[in-house]
């Protein structure tokens, strides 16, 4: 070996540098090295897979919420039933008794119908400590005072159904019970109370009204031949006088 060959490893015979090179580079499975297109198709495969695969699952995860959404609805969501009183009523008469006429507003927050099956006005009168007890003898959708209604433009109260979402406006006539009632002059207090879906329990329906009866309002509601008297409940009065 001469002073060029020193250091040199020797290869076998007939097998060159440039040979094991581009055996190296070219051994795509085994070898230490794959080629670049090899490798890019690779990661293509890996994308491509990764991408059908998320749709896949972004799919049956959509599906998977829509299902839980309409179970909710249909299974799992309740009845949620709520009255409201106008903040006035109408001082009126049904067969020559002094009746109470209160418009409602009623609504289902839920995602199932429900049924309000009663209704009554608890009425104190709270310098004598009197109460008595208003049920709903009449219904109709709206009212105006100043209409002249027959008896055809009313209908028997038998509670009311509501289908989810419904928003109800009812204008109801309470009559006492037993048809024994006459006003007296001061401050009336009147709480609503309901019942829904077939339950024994009454609900109290917040807020309750104040009234205030002078001789003037009292002796035109405890007489028949009178018109109808609308009459404000104190909280609105006092609310407006303060504006």
């Amino acid at each position: 070996m001469g002073s060029g060959e020193e250091g040199r490893i020797p290869f076998p015979s007939g097998v060159g540098s440039s040979k094991v090179c581009s055996t190296v580079l070219d051994y795509p499975r085994n070898g230490l090295f794959w080629n670049r297109g090899e490798t890019m198709n690779l990661i293509s495969d890996l994308y491509n897979n990764f991408a059908s695969n998320f749709a896949t699952n972004a799919i049956a995860i959509l599906s998977l919420i829509i299902s839980i959404y309409v179970a909710y609805r249909t299974l799992l969501a309740k009845f949620k039933g709520k009255v409201w009183p106008a903040n006035a009523v109408v001082l009126m008469y049904v067969d020559d008794i002094p009746s109470i006429g209160v418009g409602c507003f009623i609504e289902n927050t839920g995602a199932r119908p429900g049924r309000l099956d009663d209704m009554r006005l608890i009425v104190e009168h709270r310098s004598t400590a009197s109460t008595y007890h208003f049920y709903p003898q009449l219904v109709r959708d709206d009212y105006n005072i100043f209409a002249d209604y027959q008896d055809k433009d009313w209908f028997p109260f038998s509670g009311v159904t509501l289908l989810a979402g419904d928003k109800l406006e009812k204008f109801v006539i309470f009559k006492p019970l037993n048809d024994q009632f006459s006003a007296n002059v001061g401050e009336y207090q009147i709480a609503m109370q309901v019942r829904w879906n077939e339950r024994s329990s009454w609900q109290l329906v917040s807020p309750g009204l104040t009234l205030f009866l002078d001789d003037t309002a009292r002796n035109h509601w405890n007489s028949p031949s009178e018109a109808a008297l609308q009459v404000w409940s104190r909280a609105f009065l006092k609310q407006r006088d303060s504006h």
